[in-house]
């Protein structure tokens, strides 16, 4: 008899707790809806006073929605990630949400501007594009040539891609350009890019670049050729995004021996995909040098190192660009590009944009582009001076934030 009535009661007891705790979770959805369909988050970033510009002409502070894509992951880390800092930087009032939990356009009323972020190509993100457009200013940043299909017939990297991946590509064309022709402004991450979007966008086309340093470091030369005579920092990461990229570290093999014989105590790391495991070890047999190798599994943790350099193979050209993004968004620290020349132009151009050190193989194909990148460096009286002043100042500062430029905030929003 006792035993029946203990029972009855454990399960009253469990119902109770189980009332409790859905009421908790209506009420915290409740709350969430109210937030995101009128109040806004609002948040101060202490920075120095002497870096600290005013944003001029904004009569008022906007109120900024950020809508991203949460399937992006590489997209929030770098790109909104930015965006946020900037605008702590400058006290303006914004809200992040992913796209796939706003339930109603009638959530994005009470804001200025809306940020779409790498939005998903459909007729629902149209609908609530056009939604925004009534209410305020919206902003795109697709932060890639994927809106014209003639970029993507010059992309290198769909050629490493299975059939329906590169379809989809295609099929979402229609939709991004519908995207740019509603939008106010586009924010590209390149020239190249920006020069291919004012032909869609009847709006302003800014340039809100990965790379947090002005200077746009590209020093394109032949290692087998060059007396590396440099002294490193004492981590070096190099990201590998494949095994496949096998053949490019045997290319590379004698550069690495030669950067780790000036400095022994550098720790060599691998971040990506996960590769073989005898394969790395494979590797690690080949470079006596190195008293550790380290395997990050995820790109994000590159921000811990000062120096990282790319293994880059042209059909992989995407997935490498997608890691010199991430370091650079990240980092005040220079990537290495140890590759054979992209053959695109595209691929040139994505290059020339990035701040990095770019390293041709000893075939030497594409003599023009190495000589276009040098030109950059007239001041510098050899190619090492430019990678050692580089990496001088990286060690100097040692400062990893993203880009927060005022000026970006200043030509994003008016």
């Amino acid at each position: 008899m006792l035993g029946r009535i203990e029972a009855v009661y454990r399960r009253v007891l469990n119902a109770i707790t189980i009332a409790k705790f859905l009421k908790r979770e209506s009420n915290r959805k409740a709350i969430l809806r109210a937030s995101r369909a009128g109040a806004l988050v609002s948040a101060r970033f202490n920075a120095n006073a002497v870096n600290r510009l005013p944003l001029p002409n904004l009569k008022s502070k906007p109120s900024i929605l950020i809508i991203y894509n949460p399937h992006l992951r590489q997209c929030v880390r770098y790109r909104v990630q930015q965006k946020i800092e900037a605008f702590r930087r400058e006290d303006i009032q914004y809200e992040v949400v992913p796209e796939n939990e706003i339930v109603s356009t009638s959530e994005l009323n009470g804001y200025s501007h809306f940020l779409f972020q790498r939005p998903e190509p459909s007729e629902r993100t149209i609908k609530m594009m056009k939604y925004a457009t009534e209410r305020g200013k919206v902003i795109l940043d697709i932060d890639d040539a994927i809106f014209s299909e003639e970029a993507l017939d010059l992309n290198p990297g769909l050629a490493g891609l299975s059939a329906q991946l590169v379809s989809s590509f295609y099929k979402a064309v229609p939709f991004y350009q519908e995207m740019l022709r509603q939008s106010h402004v586009y924010c590209a991450s390149t020239q190249p890019i920006a020069d291919l979007a004012s032909g869609y966008s009847p709006g302003k086309v800014v340039i809100w670049r990965n790379s947090l340093d002005d200077q746009h470091l590209s020093v394109a030369t032949y290692y087998s050729t060059q007396d590396w005579d440099i002294k490193l920092p004492d981590n070096i990461l190099m990201t590998s995004l494949s095994s496949g990229v096998e053949n490019d570290l045997n290319n590379v093999r004698s550069f690495f021996e030669k950067l780790f014989g000036i400095n022994k105590g550098a720790v060599l790391s691998l971040a990506g995909p996960t590769p073989k495991m005898d394969w790395l070890n494979h590797y690690k047999d080949r470079v006596r040098n190195l008293p550790a190798l380290n395997y990050l599994p995820h790109l994000f943790r590159v921000a811990r190192f000062p120096v990282t350099v790319i293994p880059l193979a042209d059909h992989l050209f995407n997935r490498c660009k997608s890691a010199i993004r991430m370091q650079e968004s990240f980092l005040l620290s220079a990537s290495v590009l140890c590759s054979e020349s992209p053959e695109s132009t595209y691929a040139k151009e994505e290059l020339r944009a990035s701040d990095s050190i770019h390293i041709l193989n000893d075939k030497g194909r594409d003599i023009e582009f190495c000589l276009e990148a040098l030109a950059k460096w007239k001041s510098y009286k050899d190619i090492r001076g430019a990678f050692r002043d580089r990496i001088e100042k990286v060690t100097a500062s040692g400062i990893y934030l993203p880009n927060v430029c005022t000026k970006n905030v200043k030509d994003l929003l008016q």
